[in-house]
């Protein structure tokens, strides 16, 4: 596989991509990436970045205030995604420590893959500042809470490192995770 489009939904309380999809061309590697929240690996500066998202909460639908990024890679076994958050992090709140944490009293970055791209159905996976993993699946388009299903999750890696003015971290998912329809040529 040597290249995978995924359209996803960026949810922060920091950042919010509004209901347009961002597209991300993932760019392949051929070296694993060692998750330890520091994007510090060579091809972490080759990968484009996804940026200029717009804030959910309190003003929904501001451009940011906070210059966010993200970035995304894979090689044949891995999604990458690599995450700058730009604030103050002892101004981030959680509401717990516990794995597949609400999302609403807790400062997190939460992508939603749409890999069948049909607004339906999707994979979900999040993380804190403090590397706490949250995954569930999505389907119906996610108007019930009954169409988030908490009770999936996947073994994956997310690793985070705390700064004074941002944060960084990294997640390493199998593609195995995601189920998506074949394109053809």
């Amino acid at each position: 596989m040597n290249k995978i489009q995924l359209i996803f939904f960026l949810v922060v309380n920091l950042t919010f991509s509004q209901e347009d999809r961002k597209q991300i061309h993932v760019k392949y590697i051929s070296s694993e990436i060692s998750i330890d929240g520091e994007l510090d690996e060579s091809d972490w500066s080759l990968a484009k970045t996804a940026s200029d998202f717009y804030e959910h909460s309190p003003n929904n639908g501001a451009p940011s205030k906070y210059k966010n990024e993200i970035k995304v890679m894979n090689d044949d076994q891995f999604l990458y995604v690599g995450i700058k958050v730009n604030a103050n992090t002892s101004d981030l709140k959680i509401s717990s420590l516990k794995r597949d944490f609400s999302a609403g009293n807790s400062d997190n970055i939460t992508m939603i893959f749409d890999t069948f791209n049909d607004a339906t159905n999707a994979f979900v996976f999040g993380s804190n500042h403090t590397g706490v993993q949250r995954d569930m699946l999505l389907s119906n388009g996610g108007n019930e809470l009954s169409d988030w299903d908490m009770t999936w999750d996947k073994k994956w890696l997310c690793e985070s490192k705390q700064y004074q003015n941002y944060y960084t971290t990294e997640w390493k998912i199998p593609l195995s995770a995601f189920k998506y329809r074949r394109r053809r040529n």
